[in-house]
């Protein structure tokens, strides 16, 4: 018997527990997110010359500061989106928490509030924190807020 077969069920077993569906899925619903930010740096910094003086002269600087805004409003928000989507999708996993949509609002405000916390001491979050440099803690606070809070209410 080969090391592929016999280590194939355990990684089937792992990759198919609650929390890395939940954070796969959930970073899997964040990716348009990212998609449409990194479209928009590929528009406003096209490796090529004559694109790039086209749109320059076509546009102007309105479209540059609108692709800056589309970069802004979705990159620097990523931790967010992130955190977000993984809370969301540990939910809707959840059979309890199906029945009533308020426990799932609840529960994403929960998770918000503890990554604010954690990321700046304060309710406000610091820019840096709400994008990709942040991504990790969202990942981990996300899991972690959502399953007390299922845990608690479950009491």
């Amino acid at each position: 018997m080969s090391v592929y077969n016999k280590t194939e069920g355990l990684f089937y077993k792992l990759t198919n527990t609650w929390l890395l569906r939940g954070i796969k899925n959930g970073l899997m619903y964040s990716i348009p997110f990212v998609f449409i930010g990194s479209l928009s740096v590929l528009i406003l910094n096209f490796p090529l010359s004559i694109v790039a003086d086209f749109f320059s002269s076509r546009f102007g600087q309105l479209v540059r500061e609108f692709l800056l805004i589309v970069h802004n409003s979705t990159i620097s928000i990523m931790a967010l989106s992130v955190l977000l989507c993984i809370s969301f999708e540990i939910i809707t996993r959840d059979k309890l928490i199906k029945k009533d949509g308020m426990h799932a609002v609840i529960i994403l405000i929960v998770a918000m509030t503890c990554f604010f916390i954690n990321a700046s001491g304060d309710v406000l979050l610091p820019n840096e924190k709400a994008g990709a440099t942040g991504l990790f803690e969202a990942i981990i606070i996300s899991v972690l807020a959502t399953k007390m809070f299922i845990t608690l209410y479950k009491r």
